[in-house]
């Protein structure tokens, strides 16, 4: 994230800004799906308006997503592997956009945004009774997470004796679960019912499953280690607490809590990711932010756990608490 320290700095900023709203008007509007069928297009040829797409058609260009040979245009290489990984079906929600306008509003009244009815907050990427969405936002995940889920598994493995019994706790769409099957470990997957239904659909009885709610349902053991990847982030520090000291009662002694997670440092501006994620979970969920490593050390320690050095990754942490 570029630091802003000139008016310069502030339009470049507001460029980025421009192309992002480009980017997710092409795909709400299926232009992408137009210009995915391989053929090179002239502009006309495209549904819409031609000076509108004459002129976002540059922004394209500029920022790589498109090639142009004559008059007529094809995604680039890159965009098109973009579009075969459905990387650029996620950006359709113009929605967001609408809804980045109204953070004066947030800023007067609090997160997270409502609709006419009152209604906001969500149980994030589980839709309890739209079994196809979930599987839906299941797989995206599931896709993006193979090098995060190797890595963790990897970790887990040297730290832990072989065949170790691990609780996935909320593990949705099962991938760090099944690293963790490949390497010899048994796996408990816990998740909502219509979160369970999508990891079977995709593990079958390689995993172990058990539906609830983490909150109040048990969640059996003891375990060597209790994962929760992509959690803590979704819930206010009150429920963090709660459910840290639930996991420290499920955990056998010498067991370990890993939270895999973005966490900021103490002044809370770094890493970027971090930061600008706490503003999706102001904007959609009831409680969630981003925390520090601090923060979730005390949470440990608050549950009787001992915070252990946190393992750094290029875009991730692990926080560890063991119980001793």
């Amino acid at each position: 994230m570029q630091t802003i320290r000139t008016e310069s700095d502030l339009d470049d900023a507001f460029g980025v800004a421009r192309t992002a709203a480009v980017t997710v008007a092409w795909a709400s509007t299926g232009l992408f799906d137009e210009l995915a069928e391989g053929r090179p297009m002239r502009l006309e040829e495209l549904t819409g308006d031609a000076r509108a797409l004459k002129v976002t058609a540059r922004i394209l260009l500029h920022a790589g997503l498109l090639v142009r040979h004559g008059d007529r245009y094809a995604l680039s290489p890159s965009a098109q592997t973009l579009y075969d990984d459905q990387v650029l079906s996620t950006y359709r929600a113009l929605d967001y956009f609408e809804e980045l306008s109204r953070l004066d509003e947030l800023l007067e009244e609090g997160g997270p945004l409502r609709d006419d009815d009152g209604n906001g907050g969500s149980e994030i990427g589980a839709h309890p009774d739209d079994v196809e969405q979930t599987r839906k936002f299941q797989k995206m995940l599931y896709r993006r997470s193979a090098t995060s889920a190797r890595a963790t598994a990897d970790w887990i493995d040297r730290m832990v004796d072989g065949d170790a019994r691990v609780l996935d706790l909320g593990g949705g769409h099962g991938r760090y679960g099944m690293e963790l099957v490949k390497r010899d470990h048994r796996v408990t997957l816990f998740d909502l019912p219509v979160s369970i239904e999508s990891a079977k659909s995709m593990h079958g009885d390689e995993l172990e499953y058990i539906e609830g709610d983490f909150f109040t349902d048990d969640l059996g053991g003891p375990y060597d280690v209790v994962l929760a990847s992509n959690i803590v982030h979704g819930l206010d520090e009150e429920d963090n607490l709660k459910l840290t000291r639930r996991i420290a009662e499920a955990l056998a002694p010498g067991g370990m809590y890993v939270v895999k997670d973005m966490f900021f440092d103490d002044l809370g501006a770094w890493p970027p990711r971090a930061v600008l994620f706490g503003l999706t979970m102001l904007m959609y969920t009831d409680g969630g932010d981003t925390y520090s490593m601090e923060t979730m050390q005390r949470w440990f320690e608050e549950a009787g756990l001992v915070a252990e050095r946190p393992v750094i990754f290029e875009s991730f942490v692990l926080a560890i608490g063991a119980r001793r």
